[in-house]
């Protein structure tokens, strides 16, 4: 069997969204029988860093990531997967794209989309967006992209960090905030930022 090549352009060592996505997807991605190299692309703000911004993930998860070979001269991917902002949307000089993005308003403003790219007819375009909601794709769908090129993968979760409270520690926490057994309680966690 031939064994295809991913190129992932994207972010790493930080804890924005993006970063964190792309950072367990490699660890799957390392577990494939696939020829993966990853591109680092500067990050959205100058002021971000992984000593400031550090991802969290253990030794062992960093090295697995960071060992990730960066692409040589020689590399053709059949694939490249952009996972950054603002959104990268021109054709690799090799093989398919793909775009990560999410439209959390149900628009793709100027800021997402830079100015040369905003000229694109985007139905027109070579690639395929991926996006975590069915609400985030109806913004790319409102923006001019066709049905076929916005496909949803939705977050996955690390069962050996978010897992069921025990019984007391449930209760007790239900009972602080006001909430009985027959309750329902919907905890978000998020830093509610612009960027």
């Amino acid at each position: 069997m031939i064994s295809k090549t991913l190129l992932v352009e994207g972010w790493r060592g930080i804890n924005h969204s993006y970063a964190m996505v792309n950072q367990y997807q490699l660890l799957e991605l390392k577990n494939r029988t696939i020829n993966l190299y990853h591109k680092d692309v500067s990050f959205y703000r100058n002021s971000w860093n992984s000593t400031q911004n550090f991802c969290g993930f253990n030794p062992v998860e960093m090295q697995k990531i960071e060992s990730i070979p960066r692409p040589t001269k020689g590399v053709i991917p059949d694939v490249t997967y952009r996972i950054g902002f603002p959104y990268n949307l021109k054709p690799p000089k090799y093989g398919r794209l793909f775009v990560f993005g999410t439209s959390e308003c149900q628009i793709l403003t100027g800021e997402m989309i830079p100015a040369g790219d905003r000229s694109f007819q985007f139905n027109k375009l070579p690639l395929t967006i991926i996006t975590p909601s069915n609400w985030s794709k109806i913004g790319f769908l409102n923006a001019g992209f066709d049905e076929k090129q916005v496909i949803v993968v939705s977050h996955g979760v690390d069962l050996s960090i978010f897992k069921p409270l025990d019984g007391v520690l449930r209760a007790n926490f239900r009972r602080l905030i006001g909430a009985d057994e027959a309750s329902f309680v919907l905890l978000s966690v998020g830093a509610m930022t612009g960027n």
